[in-house]
């Protein structure tokens, strides 16, 4: 198994939640044009937000 750097882990993991944002973002597009799996979209759109605010919390922890 290879070794990653803090930095590469840091640039992995903003790299993750960009990709999150945009799945989210295209369900939510979906969902607003009337997708025929418009809920199912919802519930994924709900998903990648919550994978993205996860990450987010890594990347920049609130102080207590």
């Amino acid at each position: 198994m290879s070794q990653v750097d803090a930095n590469e882990l840091i640039a992995r993991i903003r790299k993750a939640r960009a990709w999150a944002d945009h799945q989210a973002e295209e369900c939510r597009r979906a969902v607003a044009t009337g997708a025929p799996d418009s809920e199912n979209r919802a519930a994924q759109s709900v998903a990648y937000s919550a994978v993205s605010a996860v990450l987010g919390k890594i990347l920049d922890p609130d102080p207590y």
